[in-house]
């Protein structure tokens, strides 16, 4: 195989595309390298049907994964032809999406990294390539993601969670089929509206009959949304919120029997830590805090 087609191939180029130079530009401080290509016949093939070469559009580029230590960018005057209704059309190239400035073999990649690293800019530094690009690919690929799922009709077990950004001082509600294990949508914010709002923009439901169990915390706002719109449903709270409920009950009983219990001072840890995590020193304070007629053995025990 000749260099310029196993390069070819190594790009994902088809069709009509052949490579007719590479060039490596170091005249700058960011070194990077031009791959041209040509579209070598007089006409094209578009859904079967041949429409004879109209003329070239002006030089475009877009930005592939690198070459060795190398930035590298496609370069190509893509062909225009005439269809059937006698319109001009820019013919559509096999190695990127229409109106995108990358190919699809780098989006792909960009996903991949980000499944991974999870941070836009470092992946954007190991790819040679700006966060505005790294943030279009993936919002993007969640779109066309959302696009192919469809409407959300058969939420029957969910789960809303929140999570802060910003520094923690802002919140989004994140809506999660628990049933099928995927994120279905979120919204930022997490006050009643909000969560109605995130709940009708994914299904354009305003009532759910259908749903028969609701995991969340202990916020109030998702409390009331849930009782209002899907009454019928089981409410769960996590794991979490109820230990640290019960473990503020706890230590707020300690701290008012502390006063008259010598054996509870110095020894909130001993009461709040799980077994596996005591010292065989607490292990036996903790005994001996079970076998006494305390209020707050009362609640360990429970």
């Amino acid at each position: 195989m000749e260099f310029s087609s196993f390069v070819k191939e190594l790009l994902h180029i088809s069709g009509d595309f052949s490579i007719v130079k590479i060039e490596r530009h170091t005249e700058s401080d960011d070194s990077f390298i031009h791959i041209y290509l040509e579209h070598t016949s007089d006409y094209c093939e578009v859904d079967g049907i041949r429409y004879k070469i109209y003329d070239h559009a002006p030089e475009r580029t877009w930005q592939h994964l690198c070459w060795f230590e190398y930035p590298c960018f496609i370069v190509c005057r893509v062909p225009r032809y005439i269809d059937s209704d006698g319109k001009v059309k820019l013919l559509e190239v096999s190695f990127a999406e229409k109106g995108k400035t990358y190919t699809r073999l780098f989006s792909r990649h960009i996903i991949e990294a980000l499944q991974t690293v999870k941070v836009q800019n470092s992946v954007a530094a190991l790819f040679h390539t700006s966060p505005y690009i790294v943030r279009s690919i993936m919002e993007a690929a969640v779109s066309k993601a959302l696009e192919a799922r469809g409407e959300v009709t058969d939420l029957v077990t969910i789960s809303l969670d929140e999570k802060a950004f910003s520094g923690g001082h802002n919140y989004a509600t994140i809506l999660v089929d628990s049933k099928k294990d995927y994120v279905v949508d979120m919204t930022e914010g997490r006050a009643e509206k909000d969560v109605k709002t995130l709940l009708y923009c994914a299904t354009s439901e305003e009532k759910f009959p259908q749903l028969e169990r609701v995991n969340m915390d202990m916020w109030k706002p998702y409390i009331h949304v849930i009782k209002e719109v899907a009454p019928q449903a089981i409410i769960v709270h996590d794991k979490f919120h109820l230990v640290k409920k019960l473990s503020e009950a706890i230590d707020k009983t300690r701290r008012k029997e502390v006063k008259t219990e010598p054996l509870l001072k110095k020894n909130r840890y001993t009461v709040l830590k799980n077994q596996s995590n005591r010292t065989e020193q607490q292990q036996v304070l903790f005994e001996k805090l079970d076998n006494a007629n305390l209020k707050t053995a009362q609640w360990v025990v429970f």
